[in-house]
């Protein structure tokens, strides 16, 4: 794991800041890497090592269930 967190950071601080992966799902996430990564450049193995950081450190999302 700390070689993909390396890789999201070397791969993605040159574009924007780093995003601490709690402030999106897992499936924001997927769909961040999908647009921003052929941005990057990013091969598959790659862009799959830092969705599995992202997606693990981002942990389960919590329904959002209304108040009664």
């Amino acid at each position: 794991m700390v070689s993909d967190r390396a890789l999201y950071v070397s791969k993605c601080s040159g574009c924007h800041m780093l995003y601490s992966p709690e402030v999106r799902s897992g499936e924001q996430w997927r769909r961040d890497l999908d647009e921003m990564g052929d941005r990057a450049n990013l091969s598959g193995a790659d862009s799959a090592k830092i969705l599995r950081y992202l997606t693990t450190m981002a942990g389960p999302t919590l329904s959002k269930a209304p108040r009664s």
